[in-house]
Parts: structure tokens; sequence; C-alpha cells
């Protein structure tokens, strides 16, 4: 493109935005560097706001995520509470949080002593799991442990071991809440 004898600056700036414009089958604006640094400092501004605005109900929602923390660990009694509520901050949703944490996307130790709340008696020093369908005997502390934690003995090396060894890992925590659920709520 060639500049036209005497024509300012302006001008061979607005004849280069328009010829670009035309060829993308786009409208041409007026828009300058100067008005994208003016929206991107008030966009700023308006993040920074909502930040402080979630931040001064966060004490609201803090009693909140405490009461469905308690929920999530009366169902899964030896996942930390600072995971819990770390998941429940990101999801608030007691279903998603357990969910993520039966289903491995959450990584925790267990907890080697589990802090009795009031709703969840036990009246034995040993985790005993009730499932009269199998006729299985009650599990004691160290294999509760055992069975808890899914980690993987080694990475696979392929995606279908992974796969195989997140179903399984799967299988294994969702068969414990089905043992806790059944000790709680007997069936008739």
């Amino acid at each position: 493109m060639q500049r036209i004898d005497g024509a300012s600056d302006e001008e061979f700036s607005a004849h280069v935005c328009q010829t670009m414009a035309t060829g993308l089958n786009i409208n041409a604006t007026t828009f300058t560097c100067a008005d994208k640094v003016e929206f991107v400092k008030r966009v700023l501004f308006q993040q920074q706001n909502q930040l402080v605005a979630r931040h001064t109900t966060s004490s609201n929602s803090g009693l909140l995520i405490s009461v469905m923390a308690q929920q999530v660990k009366e169902v899964l009694p030896y996942v930390p509470m600072d995971v819990i509520r770390r998941d429940l901050l990101s999801t608030n949703s007691v279903s998603l949080t357990i969910s993520n944490i039966l289903e491995g996307s959450i990584g925790y130790v267990p907890e080697t002593t589990v802090v009795a709340s009031p709703s969840c008696a036990s009246s034995s020093s040993s985790i005993s799991f009730s499932n009269e369908d199998r006729n299985e005997e009650p599990l004691t502390d160290d294999q509760y442990y055992t069975a808890l934690n899914t980690a993987a003995s080694s990475f696979g090396k392929t995606a279908q071991e992974r796969t195989m060894s997140y179903q399984e890992r799967k299988r294994r925590l969702i068969e414990m809440s089905r043992r806790r659920y059944l000790q709680k709520h007997p069936m008739s």
C-alpha cells in the first residue's frame, strides 16, 4: 500500500484500517490503543470489586461450607476436613465433593483417628461393616485403612492400564462407601 503524498499520519492510518477491514469482511472501528488500555483497566477494576464482594460474603458462606463439610465427613470419616473444605469451596456441592473423593480426583492421606460426630455412633473399637448378602466378616481398623488406600502400586505406562487402575480404585471406594452406608443405615 502506497502512502498518498500530503496525507497525514492519521489519514494514512485510517486508510490502512479501512482497507484491512474490507479485506477481512469486517467493519472498521475507531478504537485506539489508548481505548484498549482503558478497557483493560475497567475490566480489572470490575474483577477486583467482584473479589471484594465475594470476600465480604465469605463469612456467611463459611458457615454453609462448615455444615456441608460435616455432611461429607459423616459419609467419608477418614478424609481430612481441610481436603473436604477445599473441594467444597470449588464445587459448592456435597454430592460433587463426595463423587470427586470417591473417584480419586482428590488426593489425600486418610486420617488415622476418626473424630466421632454425634450422628455417627460407634459402639465397638473396631470398625465393622455388615453385608448380609455376602456374609462377610467385620473389618478391623487395619483392614479398613488398607481398603481405603486406593493408591496404585505403580503408574500405568499406557492409557488402558491407567484407566483400569482408576476403575479398580473407584470400585473399591464405592464398595467401602456402600458398606459404611449400610452400617449407618441397616436394612430391615
